[in-house]
């Protein structure tokens, strides 16, 4: 559809790196792929930071750009030399700079990048032990009375940033709200309240949008959880994790 129209696409892919799709990995199939390392993602490079790919050579110049105030110095050993350094419009005054648009500063330490480039390299096994603590779940949850488990498609994989419940109060025999609270307060286990649709949020209301004009993503909203799948967890705390959802369930 891209192509038919002379479209770019940007993949939002910042929960899912290392995910694949027909063997291709997530972030490599539009113009450009954008991930997060925050401190919650699969990887992560001290708390902040993200990553922007592309095949583009002309995308990928203006990427370098704007991470970097737009600017380009024409000295040999600068820096923030443009890729293209037949370009001088300053006469090649090595002490000037030139300033292509208003960019901003997004620039990693060089620490970060050094834990981002072994992170990358632990990355693959990271999220083997991710896919094998959310199978180890759905396997033990199966059939508990109002939870609906995620499902991975065919020709697809899922790297599972987080493991995401539905729960149907009717069925399960509390609210969300409810389970949160017991399973930390009886428990000590802390259950995720991702995600709030955007129409509830006060941005998107001065805009016109509001509850009801979406009823899935608001009962999605109001019934989602999410439970932790990290790469540390162990057997022992999964099998904890399933003892106490169950000792709640109906």
């Amino acid at each position: 559809i891209a192509q038919k129209h002379g479209l770019a696409v940007v993949e939002d892919a910042c929960h899912t790196v290392g995910g694949e799709y027909k063997g291709r990995k997530a972030g490599s199939m539009g113009t450009t792929g954008c991930f997060s390392f925050h401190e919650q993602k699969n990887m992560s490079t001290l708390g902040e930071g993200g990553m922007v790919v592309t095949d583009d050579p002309n995308v990928y110049e203006r990427i370098a750009l704007y991470r970097s105030h737009c600017t380009r110095v024409y000295g040999e050993s600068t820096k923030y030399c443009s890729i293209d350094e037949t370009q001088f419009p300053m006469g090649k005054r090595f002490w000037w700079q030139d300033f292509d648009d208003t960019g901003y500063n997004f620039r990693m330490t060089d620490i970060q990048s050094a834990v981002g480039i072994e992170q990358l390299k632990k990355l693959d096994s990271l999220n083997q032990r991710r896919i094998d603590h959310a199978a180890f779940l759905s396997e033990r949850l199966e059939g508990v009375p109002g939870l609906k488990l995620p499902k991975t498609m065919p020709e697809r994989k899922h790297v599972f940033h987080l493991y995401p419940v539905l729960i149907d109060p009717t069925t399960f025999g509390m609210t969300k709200e409810d389970f949160i609270d017991r399973m930390l307060n009886e428990k000590g286990i802390k259950v995720g309240m991702h995600y709030i649709p955007l129409t509830w949020t006060t941005a998107f209301k001065n805009r016109g949008y509001d509850r009801g004009q979406f009823p899935v993503a608001d009962y999605v909203g109001e019934n989602v959880v999410t439970f932790p799948v990290g790469p540390r967890l162990t057997e022992e705390a999964l099998e904890y994790l399933v003892e106490s959802v169950v000792s709640l369930a109906g």
